[in-house]
């Protein structure tokens, strides 16, 4: 009887045991079952990440398939449709702006072959000659020298300028329209990127010249007071 006893209390305790924990009984198994629990959930948050990415590219099933079997690597082929789309919803949105009417009709509405098969950079320096952010014409806010040519001193600060009468940039068969548009291809990315590397050296020379003349002017009225 007491053997029985034990025995029972036992069986009863183990069956106890395995109803609490779940899956196959015992402490191990229920942790087991939370760590399987949070792992289905990192399953599901990353199928819904990846949905969502190929919706916003506009990607199927069947695309990703597609570049599997061509032994491609999915998350580039999806990074690089990422790009595309959003530097043809940038290129939309520009369109749009209100200050952005001088170069409307010479705008296409997509962008061009070359600019969708570049890397990020290439698109954005189009992107921002287009809509004007790198003209300092264009920037109302700041100052009367912000308007004047960063490199010659003698014209507005404008690619008109840069490419019909600034001496200090190199000439360019391109027209204004096939460099907004980005017909132009790789030359016209080129010559606006050495144009703003240019600027930035003239404007930091500006600010040092200013400095050491504020410096000077400084030291000058210290040394009458004294």
């Amino acid at each position: 009887m007491g053997k029985t006893g034990i025995t029972s209390k036992k069986g009863e305790r183990n069956g106890v045991w395995s109803r609490g924990m779940g899956m196959g009984g015992g402490r191990r198994n229920g942790k087991g079952a939370e760590k399987i629990s949070k792992v289905d959930a990192g399953l599901r948050k990353k199928h819904a990440r990846l949905t969502r990415l190929l919706n916003e590219c506009g990607m199927s099933q069947e695309e990703v398939e597609q570049i599997r079997r061509a032994g491609k690597a999915v998350g580039i082929e999806i990074k690089k449709r990422g790009m595309e789309v959003q530097g043809q919803l940038q290129w939309n949105a520009i369109g749009r702006l209100k200050y952005n009417r001088r170069y409307r009709e010479i705008y296409p509405s997509t962008m061009s072959g070359y600019l969708k098969s570049e890397k990020e950079n290439e698109y954005t320096i189009i992107a921002k000659a287009r809509c004007g952010t790198l003209e300092g014409v264009n920037r109302v806010w700041a100052g009367e020298k912000e308007k004047y040519c960063w490199l010659c001193g003698k014209g507005q600060d404008s690619i008109e300028h840069w490419k019909e009468e600034c001496e200090e940039v190199r000439e360019t068969n391109l027209n204004v329209a096939e460099i907004l548009s980005g017909e132009g291809g790789k030359e016209a990315t080129q010559w606006l990127k050495v144009i703003g590397k240019r600027k930035d050296v003239a404007k930091k020379k500006a600010k040092e010249k200013e400095m050491e003349e504020k410096a000077a002017n400084d030291e000058e009225r210290g040394g009458e007071i004294v």
